[in-house]
């Protein structure tokens, strides 16, 4: 039962992650600005969210925590590469004024959590059993880490939702 516990957080993260890194995807095939040299309107910041969001479901999907130590050690390595690449893609993402402080929160958000599982990955290294491992992930600075990316994204849709968006950030809830 803790192994599902532990797989549904990390997964919450990281569906948030895809929905904020979504937002970071700079090929823009409407006018130019896949250069970064340019502010994206709203409507395009968030126009990339939903196939890129489903793209990341479908790579979570094949995250398995495993039942061994290796397994799972592996599980939080390939969780953290993909909320890093996220993360990386929405930094370079020219956001517009009316998103820019709730993207700058997720940038941030986002790095606060990559760093959390670096330190996760030093503790795993000591763990010498699953439950130890997983006790790792269940512990007020990781689970305070992916609330407060989980609060970010949750602001992020909010600013899709009151511009009339029609988009999903599928947001851990």
């Amino acid at each position: 039962m803790k192994i599902r516990y532990l797989v549904l957080a990390i997964i919450g993260a990281m569906v948030l992650s895809l929905g904020l890194v979504a937002c970071g995807d700079d090929d823009d095939d409407n006018g130019g600005n896949g250069n970064g040299g340019g502010e994206l309107t709203l409507a395009e910041y968030f126009s990339e969210l939903e196939p890129l969001s489903q793209a990341f479901d479908a790579d979570v999907d094949l995250l398995d925590a495993g039942e061994s130590l290796d397994e799972f050690v592996g599980f939080v390595e390939d969780s953290k590469s993909l909320v890093d690449d996220f993360v990386g893609d929405l930094e370079g993402l020219n956001a517009p004024a009316e998103v820019a402080d709730a993207h700058s929160e997720a940038v941030t958000a986002g790095q606060e959590l990559v760093e959390m599982y670096d330190n996760a990955l030093t503790v795993l290294d000591l763990s010498e059993t699953v439950e130890d491992a997983q006790l790792v992930l269940q512990g007020p600075g990781f689970l305070g880490s992916q609330a407060r990316f989980a609060a970010s994204c949750v602001a992020l849709q909010g600013i899709a939702d009151s511009n009339g968006l029609d988009i999903d950030m599928r947001c851990p809830g």
